[in-house]
């Protein structure tokens, strides 16, 4: 947190497959919450590579889809699935948990912010992983967007700009294809 809000975080861009790098986080958060649903990916067949800081983003995975695995209940859901359009990248986080209070989800991005209340938390956390996250997001030139319901889940949607997207690459379904 010192490092990002001093601006000491330098970010080393690199062509990164956004599919290779969340299976390497999902790999994490199932030993890391075991009895977890299984997380269903769904990307577009035509997801882009991002030119991203590798590490950063394997960050901002972990705690978004940390965050959906902590708080969906046992019978719930967790899907992951990708948005591509011309001004952007969106890679999209839903889950069927408890949902956040509309109150609540602006003040979700500052530091040690947490929906449940220290006397009532059943969950651990300090509240800087979606801070932290969107601080990565921001110095990509993207941004954290959240949506919910309470009762019925939330969508936490990644938002990378245009720059960060490299469409010239082709799509290993492709190239799959063409053998």
């Amino acid at each position: 947190v010192a490092r990002v809000e001093a601006g000491k975080v330098r970010l080393e861009l690199q062509a990164c497959d956004v599919e290779t790098i969340g299976a390497e986080q999902l790999r994490t958060l199932r030993h890391a919450y075991p009895k977890a649903d299984p997380i269903v990916v769904s990307l577009a067949p035509d997801c882009p590579e991002l030119m991203v800081d590798r590490r950063a983003l394997g960050q901002v995975l972990i705690n978004v889809i940390g965050n959906a695995a902590k708080f969906t209940p046992a019978d719930g859901r967790i899907s992951i699935h990708s948005e591509a359009g011309g001004d952007g990248f969106r890679l999209k986080i839903e889950d069927t948990g408890p949902g956040i209070p509309a109150d609540m989800i602006q003040q979700l991005g500052e530091p040690f912010r947490q929906v449940e209340s220290p006397y009532s938390r059943r969950h651990g956390g300090t509240g800087l992983g979606l801070y932290i996250s969107r601080s990565l997001m921001r110095l990509h030139g993207g941004d954290i967007e959240i949506a919910s319901v309470l009762g019925q889940g939330t969508t936490v949607s990644l938002v990378f700009p245009e720059d960060c997207v490299r469409r010239s690459a082709p799509s290993r379904f492709a190239v799959a294809a063409a053998r």
